[in-house]
């Protein structure tokens, strides 16, 4: 190719079909870099988010069932529920 058809070639000059087109994926390039880090920024705040949350769970969950030495700690002791008895009805027929 001589320099005189690579700057006046409708099709292959810088300005022509193929640099135009060559311009446009680098931008269709560039857009989806630009997209796929805004993903990754979110997923890795939400994953900052779901471990604060998940902490903040655990920890409630551990402060709720712990192990209670019984009168003071957590409050009146639970009664002891009597033995249900159960008791046929009178005459059925």
């Amino acid at each position: 190719m001589n320099l005189y058809h690579a700057l006046r070639c409708p099709a292959c000059g810088p300005f022509g079909r193929r640099a135009r087109r060559r311009n446009a994926d680098a931008d269709a390039f560039a857009h989806i870099a630009w997209a796929r880090g805004l993903v990754e920024q979110t997923t890795r705040e939400r994953r900052s988010q779901l471990e604060t949350i998940a902490k903040a769970m655990a920890k409630d969950f551990a402060d709720y069932f712990h192990d209670c030495p019984g009168e003071g700690c957590c409050g009146p002791a639970p009664a002891t529920p009597e033995p249900a008895t159960f008791r046929w009805p009178g005459a059925v027929w």
